[in-house]
């Protein structure tokens, strides 16, 4: 079974990350991917000129400081003065405000449909997140590789937040780019999570 993003709903968001080798599915699971394949070696090319590309190439910059942070299985560019840390397989990147979190994860390849493996957890999610609204789930071109983007939003508090999670299959390395915030907070954090995500250079041996 994959690894899971979690979450936490309350007066503020957080990114608790935990291993699903044990079978199971809490109600408040989002997807990512873990296990090992049999090969890391990358699947065969596909044509991608029919898929829109994410991040869009008119994507700003942060309106943020960011720096390069190498993470020993990764490295990308952060915005500066959030606050590092690790949970379970997985790098999480907290503003000072502590309303937005980044989080960012490698693993072996498992497999080359994303989007099927992400969606049972997306028809879950009306039922976990309260006012839920889909604003994309669909295979993107990321990097020139096919990849799966889920964008959401709802509800936590009376506060309207908003997620984005990315994920794409490099030389048999599964990467999962991630960013949950607030509507306010939006167009900083699309921006900030944009940037990570192109600039994620994985190493030889993924994490997990």
């Amino acid at each position: 079974m994959p690894a899971v993003t979690l979450v936490v709903a309350g007066a503020i968001v957080a990114a608790v990350l935990a291993t699903k080798g044990s079978g199971d599915d809490g109600p408040a699971s989002l997807p990512s991917a873990d296990g090992r394949a049999s090969s890391a070696t990358s699947p065969p090319a596909v044509d991608v000129s029919g898929l829109t590309p994410y991040p869009t190439r008119s994507a700003p910059n942060p309106s943020i400081p960011t720096r390069r942070a190498d993470e020993g299985t990764f490295g990308w560019v952060v915005p500066t003065g959030w606050t590092r840390k690790e949970q379970s397989q997985s790098i999480v990147y907290n503003d000072p405000a502590g309303q937005s979190v980044l989080s960012g994860r490698t693993a072996f390849q498992q497999t080359t449909d994303l989007l099927e493996q992400w969606r049972d957890d997306e028809a879950k999610a009306p039922a976990v997140f309260p006012a839920y609204r889909k604003v994309i789930f669909e295979e993107r071109a990321i990097r020139g590789r096919k990849g799966v983007v889920w964008e959401y939003t709802w509800t936590e508090s009376g506060i309207p937040r908003h997620a984005v999670m990315a994920a794409v299959i490099i030389d048999g390395i599964y990467i999962e780019v991630d960013l949950f915030g607030t509507e306010q907070q939006w167009p900083r954090d699309s921006a900030t999570h944009a940037q990570a995500l192109t600039s994620f250079t994985p190493a030889t041996r993924p994490a997990a």
